[in-house]
């Protein structure tokens, strides 16, 4: 899942979708959270921006790990 508060970059969305990945973009931190816990056993992997509107990277990742222990980058 790709969280950020501009639109993803459309060539880093199509790089990943090149390789095989299903890609699940979201524009904010609350969205992200929403979606993956609607969706907890479908993601592994959570890739962000730092600053976000309301709740930034660093927010996100600590609720990440502690309700899904997923990695975020």
């Amino acid at each position: 899942m790709g969280a950020k508060a501009e639109p993803t970059e459309p060539t880093f969305e199509g790089m990943l979708k090149t390789f095989k990945y299903q890609v699940v973009t979201v524009k904010s931190a609350e969205d992200a959270l929403g979606t993956l816990r609607s969706r907890s056993n479908f993601f592994h992997l959570i890739i962000t921006d730092v600053h976000m509107p309301v709740m930034d990277r660093f927010e996100l990742q600590n609720q990440v790990h502690e309700e899904f222990n997923l990695p975020v980058v």
